[in-house]
């Protein structure tokens, strides 16, 4: 569904002329990936990212190819996106900005990628809000996420935006799921896999579940209509969005003042400037305080994840080294759903493992 915003525009949020309106990020992934014709190509990803984007991929049948990350952002790593394409023959590649830090240097592979002829598909679904003036001019198209957790939480829905007029209800037609019978497919998948990202031998494991690839590729691709209550609440968080930025950057800017990383143990995580942060992310040098840190947390019922680990086991390849390092490092909080009291638990907790692993 295309839609415009009481006559206006939805360009102001996600920066091209044409915002169609879907399930979700892969499934916006999914049509713009049909939308392009591609078939048996490459699509280039991150090694760390959400199952989702793979699996929507191998469903669009296509393949799920991978670069590497930088060890201290998450980011992509310009020079590996570089070396893989100059290597293989790549159709699109994906850019992510995750945890809504805006990926900074992402002018230095764009002429690359176009003289290349490589398609630039941009994953904002971690950075809505965010400043990305550059979307209206460099990338193909972008995708976005109204899903669980995210910015805009609706539980349901995403965007596909670019300058193109995209076929979106013939698309559609081809998906086999409602978003009734994805949800059933996304619920077992995690059934599976959850207890596999938790355990100490993800990397050992996820390889053997390769074989279910083929079943659930199509899980997180659904048909799902905009009614125009979905379409109000949209437009009534989209209002507040600024001003939800406002205070996660002031959170962030608490905690960064509040947490003593002076200590050897942490490093801070740096968002570059424009970013729309996701996590308020912690970068931890010893595993020993990583999994103490974890355990005290959840102790105190503070909800602490690490995403993302690399996923390309699940497709039969090793892990990149920066992805495998940051993901060694990384923890991180949902900031925005935690309370002044619980960010002062949190900032008690740092430091004192923090002074605990100084002695």
């Amino acid at each position: 569904m295309k839609l415009d915003m009481k006559g206006e525009t939805y360009i102001d949020f996600f920066y091209k002329k044409n915002s169609y309106f879907v399930g979700s990020a892969s499934t916006a992934l999914y049509i713009y990936i049909k939308h392009k014709k591609l078939y048996k190509e490459k699509i280039l990803i991150p090694s760390n990212i959400c199952h989702s984007i793979p699996l929507s991929i191998v469903y669009s049948g296509n393949i799920p190819f991978f670069y590497d990350v930088n060890k201290v952002t998450g980011n992509p790593c310009i020079d590996s996106i570089k070396y893989v394409v100059s290597k293989d023959k790549v159709a699109a590649v994906v850019i992510p900005n995750m945890f809504g830090n805006v990926l900074g240097d992402r002018c230095l592979i764009i002429d690359f990628l176009k003289f290349n002829n490589v398609l630039i598909i941009d994953d904002c679904a971690a950075s809505l809000g965010a400043d990305m003036g550059y979307l209206l001019t460099s990338g193909d198209a972008a995708i976005f996420s109204f899903g669980e957790n995210k910015h805009i939480d609706l539980n349901v829905g995403g965007v596909l935006a670019t300058n193109e007029v995209v076929d979106v209800l013939d698309i559609n037609k081809e998906i086999k799921n409602t978003y009734e019978t994805s949800q059933y497919k996304v619920n077992l998948f995690n059934s599976i896999y959850k207890p596999i990202f938790y355990s100490d031998y993800y990397y050992q494991v996820l390889p053997l579940i390769n074989k279910v690839v083929d079943f659930f590729n199509d899980c997180y691709v659904f048909r799902y209509e905009w009614d125009e209550d979905k379409i109000n609440e949209l437009d009534k968080e989209l209002n507040l969005l600024n001003k939800n930025k406002t205070l996660s950057l002031k959170k962030i800017k608490y905690l960064d003042e509040k947490i003593n990383f002076n200590s050897f143990v942490y490093e801070r995580y740096e968002f570059s400037s424009g970013s729309n942060p996701w996590r308020y992310n912690i970068l931890i040098n010893d595993v020993n305080a990583k999994e103490k840190l974890i355990m005290r947390c959840l102790n105190e019922s503070i909800a602490i994840s690490k995403w993302y680990p690399p996923i390309e086991p699940l497709f039969g390849s090793s892990p990149q080294e920066g992805a495998v390092e940051f993901s060694k490092r990384v923890v991180n909080f949902n900031h925005m759903n935690l309370c002044w009291k619980k960010l002062d638990m949190i900032i008690d907790i740092l430091n004192a493992i923090g002074d605990e692993f100084d002695k």
